[in-house]
């Protein structure tokens, strides 16, 4: 009944409909390689250590949250067919409690029925809830939601029809930490290595509404079906991000009337079904992101919310909702440290050399090869240590 612009086939006394799938998957990549940073050492000068600060989003935990959402709806004649136009929530919510997260929203639904010789749009709305159980979570931690709704499906028995969706509620918590680090110590030759770190410089939310005209008058009966964005495009220029895309969306509305409203020999006119026209629309917005330059990079999200209708002269007006959200972070270089092994408390060791020390000898105190010590302080094999030298040991525990 409600297929796309292209009739369907009769063959072998069937009707056949060809069904169009599209589907986007969004990809996120992180590099899990973990590395020992020299963090502190002892007895050396303050002014020969360069620090710097590593700020990266430590993954607490992801979880899936399944939810099924049903409610039943009366008729006053026997239900021929029903079929869902659209569904999505709103108004989504949570709270942070000490063991875990409690979250609540609307589930908005809209279904074509034809019920007898009546037919139309139904609209329900109705409120869900649930908690995530997540001990440990603390002030501090950022919690996002990806809630969504898998499919809506509609179950008829006479006069009556029940309408089952199922909900799926992914939660995903992070929190930002901070570690103090040594980028080079003056006057030693340590082992470095770079690292391109994501920092964050800010998140923009911004709501989106596209209005257009649709050129026919307003209709007996008129409902806002699935929308996605076509096109979703950041320019980002200096403290500015510009916006631009184009919004898709369905419609399904009733031109005629009910039948009883027709005379007889009008038989043209007695159609009940809906009429699906596709929609296109262009949008732009400019957000303000002081700091945004060139290097700046960015990751748009988007859901569709609602879409409303108003009759003007002669034609339609459409306004359609969504909210925006881009993040935006920047590509920072910096060198780290490498000790060769990590021991709780301490990375490094500054030994003073001693009358009679040789390198052989140092190295076996510590626990390490003495090629370690001569490439930490950049000495030869063979070379002569002197009462009093500092030498930097990497060390093994």
């Amino acid at each position: 009944y409600l297929g796309e612009e292209e009739a369907p086939v009769e063959a072998e006394g069937k009707i056949l409909y060809q069904l169009k799938i599209e589907v986007e998957a969004l990809l996120s990549v992180a590099d899990p390689h973990q590395l020992n940073i020299a963090v502190g050492v002892k007895d050396i000068p303050a002014e020969k250590i360069n620090r710097g600060v590593i700020v990266a989003e430590e993954l607490l935990g992801e979880k899936v949250f399944p939810l099924t959402v049903t409610k039943e709806y009366e008729f006053e004649e026997e239900l021929n067919f029903t079929k869902a136009i659209n569904y999505y929530i709103k108004d989504f919510s949570w709270n942070l409690e000490d063991d875990g997260v409690s979250f609540r929203g609307d589930l908005v639904t809209t279904f074509y029925y034809l019920a007898g010789e009546m037919s139309g749009f139904r609209d329900n709305r109705q409120q869900f809830s649930g908690k995530i159980d997540f001990p440990g979570l603390k002030k501090g931690t950022e919690v996002r939601f990806f809630p969504r709704v898998e499919y809506a499906t509609y179950q008829t028995a006479g006069k009556t029809v029940k309408e089952i969706a199922t909900l799926d509620i992914y939660m995903r918590a992070t929190r930002i930490i901070q570690q103090d680090v040594i980028c080079d110590i003056q006057g030693y030759a340590v082992k470095k290595e770079l690292l391109l770190l994501p920092k964050s410089t800010g998140v923009l939310k911004e709501p989106v509404e596209v209005v257009q005209k649709l050129s026919f008058p307003y209709p007996r009966e008129i409902a806002g079906g699935p929308g996605r964005f076509l096109i979703l495009d950041a320019v980002i220029q200096a403290d500015l991000i510009e916006v631009a895309g184009t919004l898709e969306q369905n419609i399904y509305y009733l031109a005629g009337r009910n039948i009883d409203d027709f005379e007889e020999e009008v038989e043209e006119e007695k159609e009940l079904l809906p009429t699906v026209l596709k929609t296109k629309a262009d949008f732009q917005s400019t957000l303000s992101l002081p700091g945004a330059g060139e290097n700046t990079i960015t990751a748009e999200y988007y859901h569709i919310d609602a879409v409303e209708f108003a009759p003007t002269e002669n034609a339609t007006l459409q306004i359609s909702r969504a909210s925006l959200e881009i993040k935006t972070w920047k590509m920072e270089e910096l060198y780290v440290v490498i000790p060769h092994r990590v021991p709780p408390g301490t990375s490094m060791v500054v030994y003073s050399v001693k009358q009679g020390d040789t390198l052989l000898k140092i190295a076996r105190s510590y626990g390490v090869l003495p090629e370690v010590i001569t490439g930490a302080n950049d000495l030869g094999e063979d070379a002569v240590l002197e009462k009093g030298q500092k030498l930097l040991i990497p060390l093994f525990y």
